[in-house]
């Protein structure tokens, strides 16, 4: 079913939403991989771009494209080359790249160039142009300068996605037929909304304007309820299953023939069948690490007399006592049961456990970092007991890692996975503690990338701390018109506001709900919006009058007053907003002295404005002409800062 699909969109342009679901270790990547290599000898000629993300990536906007964005950059590069421009990489060589990347989950970046330096070729030969770069940028921030990235504040969410989309067509169409690969790292590694929403809209007008694309997305669970409801009917879900006890003989079988040639004539003992499928359940990752265990161990042989796949364990050798003859398992299969890993990771664990310590100890601080990072980041672990030494050691030995400039990435998951089962709980908080003090060595424009670095003083239990990173890292997202990101921020730091032992201050208190009312605003989710500022300005008003007349309380007032009454303007209820700057003006203008000018005037020009759009202009005339007053004045005094 997998390669019709990918079949049907190349020859008939039938766009689908194909999405890949199964139990962890199913086989999946695998699977779909074969399906694309098998579609490819028949001459579909795909581009594939693929992606992968970890459960840190669901909060940051339009992630799942990054990877596929970067990479279709590079194959458009090369296809629209012109003769007289210096060689760049081949399609077929990015293709490559890419196919590794998948398989081992290297680095795309690995292909040289930065994104910016191909963007702005791209845009001389006019296959862009300068809106383009500003619209990549919000997938790939490094294709122009953050601060220009201000020039699309304000935009509507759906008509800032449509405008991204029509940039990614332009790269995307000269590389048809293409397929969009994305892929998840572990557990909890849902697609980001933004991400949504842009897949939608490529779905959507696909058929007119790039006919041969498919996009794949891969997951441990269904990704049903997360698919917009306009592309339902063109989604095709494939279900892997785990394998039955036939397909488990046949796999068998399959490990020990060349893999070019399967000969289909050799017999598998049924007990070394039924013995294998009882432990292994039909996972066949852990299938074939049980073939692999057992002819290491000389458990399970190929007896090339027979041509058969046979048991080479003798029951008198102490396996399968206490089994009677009357008994359902046979004792050669209860024989083969004992002496078999229990399950994946213990048998992944039998080569980990036999490490020397300090290769064992570093393999579990690398576990706590995550599925991903960059060394350079933890300055002091990576001096500490030779930790960075030891990385680099079980890498060579073991290939655990795939490491590019002191990034490293685990190279399987499952072996992630299986170390972090062997970290107990009070042993986690230690090396999550002396992560998050590596931290914060970091400088202070380091700290604020994403919520990963929060994510160590959550596990460290260190609850302020975190509340205090989640809150930067959502400043750093909104600054970078990351709203969905800011908003995963600011729901984590109020997870943490509740864990924390000290009372927090009003400001604290509500700082997040206030970011997240503001972020809620931008993507235009008003009642979500209202929800979050109503609560701060309840709070806010059951402060005792005594309280609210502390300076931080009348300045939290003031900020949550205002966010609620632009809240109500971009709803058109402007009664309700200018009541609401009525209470407002007042605070601002008696606070004038512990601000600027143009603070000031940037309070009197928002609530004349109120008034300009309900009709009031005379009264908005007034305002307007008071904030320009004061505006001159700090211009005089050259104090132009709020």
């Amino acid at each position: 079913r997998l390669t019709q699909v990918i079949r049907d969109a190349a020859d008939r342009g039938e766009n689908r939403l194909l999405t890949v679901r199964g139990p962890r270790y199913a086989g999946k990547t695998r699977l779909l991989k074969r399906a694309i290599d098998a579609t490819q000898a028949q001459g579909m000629g795909y581009t594939v771009l693929g992606s992968s993300r970890t459960s840190n990536d669901v909060w940051t906007s339009f992630f799942a494209f990054r990877e596929i964005a970067s990479a279709a950059l590079r194959a458009c590069d090369a296809v629209t080359q012109r003769s007289d421009e210096s060689l760049s990489p081949t399609v077929s060589e990015n293709n490559a790249n890419l196919r590794e990347r998948q398989s081992e989950r290297g680095s795309v970046d690995a292909v040289g160039e930065n994104d910016e330096s191909i963007v702005r070729r791209l845009v001389r030969r006019k296959i862009l142009n300068k809106s383009d770069q500003l619209m990549l940028s919000r997938i790939l921030p490094d294709v122009m300068d953050t601060q220009l990235l201000s020039l699309l504040k304000g935009w509507n969410p759906t008509a800032l996605t449509k405008a991204i989309m029509g940039s990614l067509f332009k790269i995307m169409i000269p590389l048809q037929p293409v397929m969009l690969v994305f892929e998840a790292d572990g557990d909890d590694c849902g697609v980001d909304s933004s991400s949504w929403d842009l897949m939608e809209e490529l779905l959507l007008s696909a058929k007119e304007r790039c006919p041969q694309m498919l996009l794949v997305a891969v997951s441990r669970h269904s990704l049903s309820s997360e698919i917009p409801k306009s592309i339902i009917d063109r989604h095709v879900d494939v279900h892997i299953e785990r394998m039955d006890k036939r397909d488990t003989e046949c796999y068998v079988r399959a490990l020990f023939c060349d893999p070019n040639c399967i000969d289909r004539n050799m017999i598998v003992d049924s007990h070394v069948v039924d013995g294998v499928f009882d432990r292994a359940k039909g996972c066949p990752l852990f299938t074939e690490r049980i073939v692999l265990w057992s002819q290491r161990k000389e458990v399970i042989e190929l007896d090339e007399t027979r041509n058969a796949v046979v048991l080479n364990l003798s029951i008198d050798d102490g396996y399968g006592d206490g089994w009677n003859d009357g008994d359902l398992v046979s004792k050669k299969e209860a024989a083969l049961l004992m002496a078999l890993p229990a399950d994946l990771n213990e048998e992944i664990l039998e080569v980990i456990n036999n490490l020397p310590h300090h290769l064992l100890d570093a393999l579990k601080v690398a576990a706590c970092m995550g599925i991903a990072f960059d060394v350079k980041k933890y300055v002091s672990l990576r001096d500490e007991l030779g930790f960075n030494d030891s990385l680099q050691e079980v890498t060579a030995t073991h290939g655990i890692f795939i490491e590019t400039n002191g990034c490293y990435r685990w190279k399987h998951v499952a072996v992630y996975e299986a170390v972090e089962s062997i970290i107990i709980s009070n042993e986690r908080i230690e090396i999550q503690g002396r992560i998050a003090d590596s931290l914060k060595l970091l400088p202070n424009c380091h700290k604020v990338n994403n919520g990963q670095y929060a994510r160590h003083y959550v596990m460290a239990k260190q609850w302020d701390d975190a509340f205090d990173r989640y809150m930067e890292a959502g400043d750093k997202a909104e600054e970078k018109l990351d709203f969905v990101g800011a908003i995963g921020m600011y729901q984590q730091a109020k997870i943490c506001l509740t864990k924390s032992q000290k009372k927090p201050s009003l400001r604290r208190k509500l700082s997040p709900h206030a970011a997240l009312g503001l972020c809620f605003r931008e993507m235009v989710r008003y009642e979500e919006a209202e929800m979050e500022l109503e609560f701060c300005l309840k709070q806010t008003m059951a402060v005792p009058d005594e309280q609210r007349r502390n300076s931080q309380n009348k300045e939290t007032e003031l900020d949550v007053v205002t966010t609620l009454a632009t809240l109500k303007q971009a709803q058109s209820k402007y009664s309700e907003a200018m009541e609401l700057y009525g209470r407002a003006l007042p605070i601002a203008r008696a606070r004038k002295d512990k601000h600027s000018r143009v603070w000031l005037a940037h309070h009197v020009a928002s609530c004349a404005e109120i008034h300009r759009k309900s009709g009031d202009l005379e009264q908005a005339k007034t305002l307007h002409t008071e904030a320009l007053g004061y505006r001159e004045l700090a211009v005089e005094e050259k104090s132009c800062t709020i």
